[in-house]
């Protein structure tokens, strides 16, 4: 499993940095349609369809990232994040709230990228704690399902936008997609070196981690 997700993760990279019609090529076909076994092309898909994975996603990781940082961070890196996102919520102006935002995204992924994962796992397994074992599997789960959409997200925006521009009425949306890429790509090398990490965890939960963005989520909360 450590070895397939370290290959998932190669995959994503690969595509923010070479595009996704050559990554498909240097990859020998691994990545042959947006999702692994969707069977959508990516010519099929409109901009509400995009759109919707791009929210799903953000909901996944955002959700997993800070269940993760609960769970294996210390107490210092949960504070420093729970300030920015008081901050964040007490914000008044859009521009202020949204650059906040992008700086939770940021700070928390630097602060898991960081983590000991050898030391986190043993130390989750000597807890002995059910609930927050499950838990925490589960956030594993939903981080590297979040990244996997994001992936598909990447792979398929240039269609996507093409598509878009024959459509007048999803003309107004090409920027909102153009926005959604530049934020993905902007957090997926972190993103990718956390997943690499994840099966350490996902090992002691003995939960089994996705290799579809079509997978269903999972239940996370650690209550």
């Amino acid at each position: 499993m450590k070895e397939l997700v370290k290959l998932l993760a190669i995959c994503v990279v690969s595509t923010v940095s070479l595009g996704a019609g050559t990554a498909h090529a240097q990859l020998g076909g691994l990545m042959k349609k947006p999702g692994g076994d969707s069977g959508q092309s990516s010519s099929a898909m409109s901009i509400a369809d995009w759109v919707k994975i791009a929210d799903e996603a953000k909901g996944l990781l955002d959700k997993s990232s800070g269940a993760l940082l609960e769970a294996v961070a210390s107490k210092e890196q949960v504070d420093k994040i729970n300030e920015l996102k008081k901050a964040a919520a007490e914000a008044k102006d859009d521009k202020a709230k949204k650059e906040l935002q992008v700086k939770i995204e940021t700070e928390t992924n630097a602060a898991l990228k960081a983590i000991d994962y050898d030391k986190a796992a043993s130390t989750l397994a000597a807890e002995k704690n059910a609930k927050k074992v499950a838990a925490v599997g589960n956030a594993a789960y939903n981080f590297v399902l979040g990244v996997l959409k994001d992936k598909e997200l990447l792979e398929t925006s240039n269609s996507v936008m093409d598509g878009a521009k024959s459509n007048p009425a999803a003309l107004k949306d090409i920027g909102k997609v153009k926005d959604i890429v530049s934020s993905v790509s902007g957090q997926m090398s972190s993103m990718s070196a956390i997943m690499t990490n994840l099966p350490k965890l996902a090992k002691v939960a003995k939960v089994e981690l996705p290799t579809s963005s079509k997978a269903a989520a999972k239940e996370a909360d650690l209550g």
